[in-house]
């Protein structure tokens, strides 16, 4: 039997050959049929292993726990000044809130107030709260929650947060603010899928 056609008996689990020793092809030295299998078989699995990692499929090089986030404290409402939060390319889930709080006084009309979460592509969420003048028995402050999903290959992502009112608005006044506002974009490497439903729609089906 030839080194080649043991070779490959041993690797197919043939290992326990009559043949009890067998000289290397250049002659010389013995080797026994138990050494070689053993050898022959540990070649086999780092060769079947090496050949699975080229076959896998690439990953990313980040995790999928990557979490990018920014929190302000208190600010004044202007939808001039939007809140900017920036990340590289990815697919992204982002949540936001934000807590408003109306201290004027000096009005008995409530104010409407605007917030919208988007980034270069689209809004992603948007609500509107209406606030009382401040006072004990009044609504004069809510927390309004946003969120919305990114898909970007390429180019770094920058996601906003703005919150506005119309200064017409009776007790706009200068007193609207928020409290500890927070934007959170969680990378993902996993698929990403997001229907926009019409209005006689009522399921969403992702693969």
């Amino acid at each position: 039997m030839t080194f080649a056609k043991y070779a490959g008996a041993a690797l197919l689990g043939g290992g326990r050959s009559r043949i009890r020793e067998m000289p290397f092809p250049e002659g010389g030295a013995m080797i026994t049929s138990k050494a070689t299998a053993r050898y022959i078989r540990s070649a086999g699995a780092i060769s079947l292993a090496c050949l699975l990692a080229l076959l896998s499929p690439m990953r990313s090089s980040h995790a999928a726990s990557d979490v990018f986030s920014l929190t302000k404290r208190a600010g004044h409402v202007n939808s001039l000044t939007p809140l900017s939060l920036h990340v590289p390319p990815g697919r992204y889930a982002v949540f936001a809130k934000v807590g408003l709080d109306q201290d004027e006084t000096q009005t008995t009309s409530p104010v409407t107030v605007n917030c919208e979460l988007s980034w270069a592509r689209a809004v992603l969420d948007f609500d509107q709260v209406r606030l009382a003048p401040s006072g004990v028995d009044q609504l004069d402050n809510a927390v309004l929650p946003l969120q919305g999903v990114i898909e970007e290959r390429r180019l770094p992502v920058e996601i906003t947060l703005k919150c506005g009112n119309d200064p017409d608005t009776p007790g706009a006044g200068g007193k609207l603010s928020w409290r500890y506002v927070k934007i959170t974009a969680i990378r993902v490497d996993g698929l990403l899928c997001h229907k926009y439903l019409t209005e006689k729609e009522d399921e969403a089906h992702c693969p």
